[in-house]
């Protein structure tokens, strides 16, 4: 299974990574709680209790804030990420949250291949018969 890995900056800490594998969903928040998925605490009091989501899937790395007071930006443009909405990572991408900074280091993304659109397939097929 491929793996990725995140550096994580707080103030006043040193820095540290944790290794993702593909597949797993990554909680951030600032409780630990108890839940299936794997955790990254950031104990800080502005971080929501559930604050992000980092996904790793085979087709490329997303994080998804889940309506976090402080919010989520990436690549500390100052734009807030959209709450539930997913937004693609790539290698050293930073996600902010509040006075943290989580770099990430996804592995290449497997290319899935796409399903052809049912209408794009008719029209691609009357072209090939005007065509002939």
């Amino acid at each position: 299974m491929t793996s990725g890995r995140i550096t994580i900056t707080l103030p006043d800490v040193e820095s540290y990574s944790v290794e993702v594998e593909e597949g797993e969903t990554l909680e951030v928040g600032r409780l630990a709680g108890v839940s299936e998925q794997r955790k990254l605490v950031l104990p800080l009091p502005e971080v929501s209790g559930k604050h992000a989501e980092i996904r790793c899937k085979s087709s490329g790395w997303r994080v998804v804030d889940w309506s976090s007071t402080n919010g989520t930006t990436l690549n500390l443009n100052g734009a807030g990420l959209t709450p539930g909405r997913e937004y693609p990572l790539h290698t050293g991408d930073i996600i902010h949250i509040v006075q943290c900074n989580l770099q990430v280091f996804p592995p290449p993304a497997t290319p899935v291949a796409e399903e052809e659109d049912p209408d794009q397939r008719y029209y691609r097929l009357l072209e090939q018969r005007k065509l002939e």
